[in-house]
This record gives C-alpha cells, structure tokens and sequence, in this order.
C-alpha cells in the first residue's frame, strides 16, 4: 500500500507545488489586470494564502494560468516537509552530477541563492529558514510548473459522470464549475485519498468549493480494475451516460498488458459520447538524465509510446481523436518564455466514442 510519503503519490505532493505557484501568479495577474480589485470567489484565497504565501512562477503566461485555491493546503503538511527533505537527499545529495550541472546552478542564481551552495546548507536553509511554500518554490523548476498548467488547462473538461483514475491531490471535483446533477470519482490509493480528504476538509472552511457534484473516493489500487469498477457501480455511476475518464500521470507505470486492459474495461462500461483523456511518455524522454524533477520516479516507469493514439483505437474511442506535444500545446497557448531545463517528450491524447 503507497504512503503519501513514498513513492508514486509522494509526486501528487510536487504537483500541487506547482500549482500553489500558479494559483499565486493568477491572483497577481488578476489584480493587475483589475486594477486591484478581485472577484468575490477569489476573495478568500488572496486574503488566506496570497498575502502570507505569495511565491510564484513568472514563467507562466496568463494564457496557461489556472487556479487551484486548495493545493496550497497540501504543502502545509509535515507529509509535505518530509517529502522536501527526501527530494533534498536523493535529487541533490545523492545525484552529484544533477547538483553540479549548470541547470540547477543557473536555477539557484535564479531563485537569489549562491550557485556554490552546497546540499548541506540548502537543506539547512529550507527546512529551518523557509516555509513549506518557500521551500517548494525554491525546488520547483519552470518546466514543471509550465508542464503542470498546461495539463491543467487541456483536461478540466466535465460532464454528469468524471471519473479521475490516480487522482492523487488533484481538486478538480471542488474548483470546476460542476452542477448539483454531477458526480465526480476518485479512484486511488487509500493512504492517499484518506490524507487527501483530511486536508480538504479544514481547507474547504475557508475556499468554499465552487462545484456542486457529489464527490465519490474509491480506495484502490487503480490496476484492481474489476474490483473498483464494481465499487464505482455500487455507487450510482450511470452505463448508459457520457462519461470523462481522466488519467493524468498515470499509464506510464503500467505495462502495456495493464494499460490494454484497463482500456478495455473502461470502453465495456463507457457510453457513446464518452471521453478519455491520457497523458504517455515518448520513449526519448529517459535520454534526458539531467531533468530529475520533471520525472522524479522514471524508474518506475514501465511504458513508452510514440502512438497513442493506438490504444485510443484499440478502446474505441475513436471520435475526434487528437494527440498534442507539449511543444504544440505551448505555441496553442502561446507561450514564449524560455525555461531552464531541457523538455521532456510528453504527449497529451483526447478522443471520444462513437
């Protein structure tokens, strides 16, 4: 069983660091942009978290920039510290050739730190003289934070049924705009969700949730496939209506036997109008041995493809059928800014049954 601190789910935590510094650069934006006056929703994320935590990513353009008022909460963890601390010993104590490469030195003059600062004095500094939010900001690089919104933007898609496969710390089920007839599935691992629903609701008394869909969590193992889609049924999903089945960050640690049948599981029970959305790896991304917080778990990895568009196919999700690469996605939303490490070769697939 995954703890929230190790391994896969130990990611969702970095994810919502990255959102924190988007959500941050939303508000900055928002009030430039309304000469200071912001939207009563927005209200209580500035006067909660903007005005104590106001870190952020400037290489996000508005375009990309989406708002997560709840993954702020996430990182006021001691889960989270102890991540920061694992992420200090293994990406910098224990990878020299990352620490002493001219990509992170160039990351820490960017941040205002010394760029010979050693792993001992940055772990001192983080830890005792930084906020987890501060921390986090100093461990997060463009790239990711530019990956994260992106993804966030093309796959906030809704409808009546939206069942988020490896949802991990995502809140799209609270900051979407979903109707009071709408239920949105949570499938994953039991630590995770539980650590997940203990934070959320301390946060939802202050960030009012603007979705009004009945929210369902399902503890399991999303390779259990049998077993959470009989809980999924038990609990009111609807065969015969259209379906989003969202899986972000996830088939890459499946090997192509799962994923085929994960997908045919998923096709037996989904309506025509249906929707799947996947993010897959290419398998040149493993050649880039300097990007450590882009993929900070490649080991892990069990599952490559150039054509994803193969398993949308073999699934019957064939309708309207569209695959993007990240470099696509940044001139879509026009994006200009250089980042600080090399990209990696990720492809974002949408396609819809007939």
């Amino acid at each position: 069983m995954e703890e929230i601190t190790s391994g896969i789910p130990s990611t969702s935590v970095m994810m919502a660091a990255a959102k924190t510094m988007m959500s941050n650069e939303y508000i900055r934006f928002e009030l430039h942009l309304k000469n200071g006056r912001l939207d009563h929703s927005l209200i209580p994320y500035y006067e909660n978290v903007y005005k104590k935590e106001s870190s952020m990513s400037k290489a996000i353009n508005f375009k990309i920039c989406c708002f997560d008022p709840y993954a702020y909460y996430f990182l006021i963890t001691k889960e989270s510290i102890a991540i920061i601390g694992d992420a200090i010993n293994i990406n910098i104590k224990q990878c020299s050739d990352f620490a002493q490469s001219q990509s992170f030195k160039n990351h820490l003059v960017k941040k205002g730190l010394s760029p010979e600062i050693n792993a001992e004095e940055l772990e001192n500094y983080l830890l005792k003289e930084c906020s987890p939010v501060k921390a986090w900001s100093y461990l997060i690089f463009d790239s990711l934070n530019i990956r994260v919104a992106v993804r966030t933007n093309i796959a906030g898609g809704q409808c009546r049924q939206f069942v988020n496969l490896g949802a991990g710390l995502d809140t799209r089920a609270l900051r979407l705009p979903f109707g009071s007839d709408s239920t949105v599935w949570e499938v994953d691992f039991a630590p995770v969700l539980n650590f997940k629903k203990k934070v959320l609701e301390q946060a939802k008394e202050v960030i009012p949730p603007l979705s009004k869909a009945r929210n369902v969590y399902i503890r399991s193992d999303v390779l259990k496939v049998d077993y959470w889609i009989d809980k999924l049924i038990a609990s009111g999903f609807q065969q015969d209506k259209p379906t989003f089945w969202l899986m972000e960050g996830l088939i890459m640690y499946f090997t192509e036997q799962e994923i085929e049948y994960l997908l045919s599981r998923i096709s037996a029970i989904s309506a025509s109008g249906s929707s799947l959305f996947i993010q897959t790896l290419c398998p040149k991304v493993d050649k880039d041995q300097t990007n450590v917080y882009a993929f900070p778990l490649r080991d892990e990895f069990k599952s490559y493809t150039n054509t994803p568009a193969t398993y949308f196919t073999n699934s019957g999700f064939t309708n309207e059928l569209i695959t993007k690469s990240e470099e696509e996605l940044k001139d879509l939303f026009q994006y200009v800014n250089q980042i600080d490490i090399a990209e990696t070769n990720t492809l974002y697939t949408i396609g819809y049954k007939p």
